[in-house]
């Protein structure tokens, strides 16, 4: 009886070993696998080409990376520019001064008229007086008629130069002395404007701006960009109500892209003396938080980030007097990329 209650009870033990046995191999074959999945779900960091020296960001990509990149690098020449002043222009409509040219015409061809008939009503008194003086060959009814004329001429002359004068003025007072001395002469000047070979712009300067007098030559700007050369022609006598500052007129040629009549322009005036630097493309610059970056070829596989100033745009690009100089080497197709770069870079160290 007794042996019969001991098998018993040594059975029991014997499956209850077997169940722990058995429960303790599941949880570590659970384990192991948890510890496997967990290691196939940990995100693959990848090598950060992106090292921090004295501050600055410097990404490192070798020759293979960058040409399979697309980047390309160009060093800096040195240039000179001289410092602008904006100005604001329009392209004006020279249909007035061409229509004031055909009044001009018609003035003096009256002028000439009445020149003429005073001329010939002098002569005629003249030879009136001189016979009534010889024993009156001539009536007194004669020559009061030739004084008469001669006098009426005279005053016909005098209205005829007044009006001619008054045209003067008007076109003195709109477009200053220059332009209405090219009118009045019909120079070769007037001649390339009437005939669209040039136009006429008015550039008006912000009324806070100063200049002791206007510069022989501007660069202008069109709204698709292009910029184009022009030349002084005078100050103009009326400043453009929406800017009131200095305004002065300026001849570009016809051809220049985006110059019709109506059209509004910005207008670079150079000031100052030349200034030493280099000239930035457009295509090398990116733009973050609102500044302008260029990327710095340190050496072969080695490139740093750098602020440029923006405030002297020259065609396709900028000048740069500091920060950068002749013979540095920057990104001018890749920078993009590089920036990017340098982002994912910086947010894998956050995460």
């Amino acid at each position: 009886m007794m042996l019969r209650r001991l098998a018993r009870v040594l059975g029991a033990l014997l499956v209850l070993a077997g169940i722990g046995a058995l429960l303790v191999w599941a949880f570590l074959e659970g384990h192991q696998e948890w510890a496997l999945e967990r290691e196939r779900e940990r995100p693959v960091t990848a090598v950060s080409r992106v090292s921090v020296q004295e501050h600055d960001h410097v990404i490192a990509l070798d020759q293979a990376t960058q040409a399979q990149s697309g980047i390309v690098v160009t060093s800096l020449e040195a240039s000179s520019h001289q410092e602008e002043r904006k100005g604001y222009g329009t392209v004006m409509d020279v249909d007035d001064l061409i229509a004031l040219r055909k009044d001009m015409a018609t003035a003096q061809a009256e002028v000439d008229k009445a020149q003429a008939h005073l001329e010939a009503s002098r002569q005629e008194y003249e030879r009136a007086q001189a016979l009534h003086a010889d024993n009156r060959i001539s009536s007194d009814k004669a020559l009061q008629a030739a004084t008469a004329a001669w006098h009426t001429d005279a005053a016909n002359a005098r209205a005829a130069q007044a009006a001619r004068r008054a045209l003067e003025g008007t076109a003195r007072q709109r477009w200053g002395p220059v332009l209405a001395t090219w009118v009045f002469e019909a120079s070769p000047d007037f001649d390339r404007l009437s005939q669209r070979q040039e136009v006429l712009l008015q550039i008006t300067i912000p009324p806070d701006v100063a200049l002791a007098s206007a510069p022989p030559t501007a660069s202008i700007q069109a709204a698709d960009g292009t910029r184009s050369a022009a030349r002084l022609v005078s100050p103009a006598p009326r400043t453009d109500p929406r800017i009131q500052g200095l305004s002065f007129f300026y001849l570009a040629p016809a051809r220049s892209q985006g110059l019709l009549p109506g059209m509004n322009v910005l207008a670079y005036l150079p000031v100052g003396p030349p200034v030493q630097g280099v000239r930035v493309p457009a295509a090398a610059v990116v733009w973050w938080q609102g500044t302008a970056w260029v990327y710095v070829q340190k050496d072969s596989n080695h490139f740093m980030r750098r602020a440029i100033a923006t405030e002297m745009p020259v065609p396709e690009g900028w000048f740069v007097s500091t920060g950068l100089a002749a013979g540095d080497s920057i990104v001018v197709r890749g920078a993009q990329l590089l920036l990017s770069e340098e982002f994912r870079a910086q947010i894998q160290v956050r995460e």
